[in-house]
This record gives C-alpha cells, sequence and structure tokens, in this order.
C-alpha cells in the first residue's frame, strides 16, 4: 500500500468531525464507527486497485504466472507429480 496508514485514518477523523484540539475525556466519547467505516473503504479501494494493476501486468506478461517463466524457462511437467505420470510424459 503507498498510503500511509496513519495519513487516512486522519483524513477520516476529521471527515467526520473528530477534534484533536478538545480534552481527551471528550474525544473519547466521539463515535470512531464512521471513520472505521472510511479507512476500511479506503484500504478496500487501495487492495482493489493494486489487485487490477497486477491482474493487468499478468494478462500482459503470461510467462510470469510461473516459477521460472520469466527466464524462459518454462516447463510442462510443472507443479505435476511426475511418478504417476504416463511413460514420464506430462
Amino acid at each position: 500500500m503507498d498510503a500511509d496508514v496513519n495519513d487516512y485514518m486522519k483524513m477520516c477523523l476529521e471527515a467526520n468531525g473528530y477534534d484533536r484540539n478538545l480534552p481527551i475525556e471528550q474525544r473519547l466519547e466521539f463515535d470512531f464507527r464512521k471513520s472505521a467505516k472510511c479507512a476500511l473503504d479506503y484500504r478496500v479501494t487501495m487492495y482493489m486497485e493494486e489487485n487490477k494493476a497486477t491482474a493487468d501486468f499478468l494478462k500482459a506478461n503470461p510467462h510470469f504466472r510461473y516459477p521460472g517463466g520469466s527466464n524462459g524457462n518454462l516447463s510442462p511437467c510443472w507443479g505435476r507429480d511426475k511418478r504417476y505420470t504416463a511413460d514420464g510424459r506430462c
């Protein structure tokens, strides 16, 4: 994640009316649920953007989906148990 957690939590708190200048007793009476939902929505948006970027990259570069694929070492037998193959084929 690119953004710092504290930055977007502060942004969500301020958006929902949290006042840092109040005494601690009054600040603890604040309803933090809306701020938490705001932060969760922001994190989900960031994760979705990151997953979309990864999916776009893998769509453009399918050889990166497999170990050793980036080196040109694509094995058709990768991930299969060679003990149970017929005549050594995959």
